[in-house]
């Protein structure tokens, strides 16, 4: 019974942590006036859902020095 109680916490340890991945966040920003491009990676760890509203969080338009930052997760 003691390994059968070890094995099941064992387990739920195990998926518990796997639930919690390090992830790719890709960003680009594009100056539209220069055309000048800067792309950064930036890692994240945590849940796939956490992580993708965090680096969306990353999205950004600057409509008066027309500059756009797109961000993404890289699978």
């Amino acid at each position: 019974m003691k390994k059968m109680i070890l094995l099941v916490g064992l387990g739920t340890v195990l998926f518990l942590s796997s639930c919690n991945k390090d992830y790719s966040c890709y960003c680009v920003a594009v100056d539209g006036v220069t055309g000048d491009v800067i792309e950064e990676t930036t890692t994240i760890n945590g849940k796939k859902k956490d992580v993708i509203s965090s680096c969306d969080s990353g999205d950004y338009y600057d409509s008066v020095n027309d500059i756009t930052v797109e961000c993404e997760i890289l699978e």
